[in-house]
């Protein structure tokens, strides 16, 4: 009840500031620029995606008001076997026991951010130029992971069998301020370095079940834990944009 209530009222104070910055006046801009661009950051002479999203792309539009849109789509799948088979054997190499073990491991993940940022750029000076900017963004990150183990020794018929299945819902969404300098090469390429703070809401759920046998024994284990916080963070990036 007035958990949520609390919630709910959190996340609307952090996105309304967004809300009136895309309604507010166009920015002064110089006319001859290109309209459009891509983002890369740049990290060890190599360009790699910006604002740890899979695209960035900016744009101006016709009524002068210059946007950021960011997007994120990253995906893991993976199933793993194991298969082991020890084999003893005595001083005349006949075999006298065997243990096996088999170990399946599943793995699912997936990742989704987006944001959109109204951006305002100050008039160049000897092709250097000043932005800040303010926008909403959102992430959610879901993952499972399955895991069976099971072991087996035939002389003493030992057997030992794991099960684990573990769920997580990690939500957030937020305000992000950006702060930063372009260096203006020509008409086409320009090099960014901006500071960027985020003011935003987490949930975070975790539910986890497993299960243990060994030698007539039956061991259930349970983890379920949820909590939701508000909270503040910054990064650097450095990094180049393409105008087209």
């Amino acid at each position: 009840g007035n958990d949520m209530l609390y919630q709910l009222k959190s996340i609307i104070a952090i996105l309304s500031l967004p809300v009136l910055v895309f309604s507010s006046t166009p920015d002064s801009t110089d006319q001859s620029l290109n309209k459009r661009a891509l983002l890369f950051s740049i990290s060890k002479l190599s360009l790699n995606s910006y604002d740890g999203s899979t695209l960035s792309y900016m744009m101006e539009n016709s009524k002068g008001h210059t946007y950021r849109f960011s997007l994120s789509i990253i995906g893991d799948f993976e199933k793993r076997n194991f298969d082991y088979d020890y084999l003893t054997m005595n001083s005349d190499f006949e075999p006298t026991d065997t243990t096996g073990t088999e170990n399946v491991e599943k793995e699912h993940d997936y990742d989704i951010t987006i944001g959109a940022y109204k951006i305002w750029r100050l008039e160049p000076h000897n092709n250097f130029r000043g932005f800040y900017g303010l926008g909403p963004f959102l992430s959610l990150n879901r993952s499972t992971d399955d895991n069976e183990y099971d072991y087996l020794k035939e002389s003493t018929n030992i057997q030992h069998t794991t099960w684990e299945d573990s769920k997580v819902t990690d939500f957030t969404i937020g305000t992000k301020g950006i702060f930063g300098v372009e260096w203006m090469i020509n008409q086409n390429i320009h090099i960014l370095s901006e500071y960027a703070t985020s003011l935003y809401y987490r949930f975070y759920k975790k539910d986890y079940e497993g299960e243990t046998y060994t030698l007539g024994n039956y061991r259930l284990d349970g983890d379920n834990r949820t909590y939701s916080t508000i909270d503040f963070s910054s990064t650097v990036r450095f990094g180049v944009a393409f105008y087209f």
